[in-house]
């Protein structure tokens, strides 16, 4: 014969996952707040804010305000497709400092902006060769132009689409190259502040 379960009991079996629920939905709470401030942060690089915003959290919530922070840090720690977004990598990085004060992050962070300076250096480099390399293909393609129209035509490469797809290949690879070095960092940032 089955067991008959009381009111009171499956009462608290239905308000036991909506306490689990609720639980959940605080954490995640408080993990977005810390995205919130680590956004602030990222904008202004404000330290008095960044630790005001902090010190409003005690114990455990704060534990993971923090978390939510380092995960939106930690985003920012990638591949820039700019160069302007090196200075919210820098300022990603003294976020982190902050959070994690002793963990030498900084020496870290001056690593990560030399790279991302080749980085950007490299791809001007890489464009200015590929032009040269480029240029006695791009020439012929004028004359036969101006043979055909009867007019002095110039070109620049990124005109050409063979040019294009070339250096587009060319600068894959680099990303490539640069995304792996930058994994690299951010694996031993984590590492590093745990």
């Amino acid at each position: 014969m089955g067991q008959i379960k009381s009111a009171l009991e499956i009462a608290l079996e239905k308000t036991a996952d909506i306490k689990s629920d609720a639980l959940a939905g605080k954490k995640r709470e408080l993990e977005n707040a810390g995205k919130r401030i680590a956004s602030g942060f990222l904008e202004t690089g404000n330290e008095a804010d960044l630790k005001k915003a902090l010190s409003a959290y005690k114990n455990e919530e704060k534990n993971i305000v923090t978390e939510g922070i380092k995960s939106l840090l930690l985003l920012k720690v990638s591949l820039p497709q700019e160069e302007e977004e090196v200075d919210t990598i820098m300022n990603a990085g003294k976020a982190l400092d902050l959070l994690y004060p002793h963990r030498h992050l900084n020496n870290l962070f001056d690593s990560i902006k030399s790279v991302l300076e080749q980085y950007f250096a490299s791809q001007q480099q890489l464009e200015q060769a590929l032009e040269q390399q480029y240029a006695p293909q791009l020439r012929k393609k004028e004359m036969e132009l101006a043979r055909q129209t009867g007019q002095q035509i110039h070109l620049s490469p990124r005109q050409d689409p063979e040019y294009n797809q070339l250096l587009e290949r060319n600068m894959r690879k680099l990303n490539e190259q640069y995304s792996q070095a930058m994994e690299q960092a951010k694996q031993q940032i984590h590492e590093i502040i745990g």
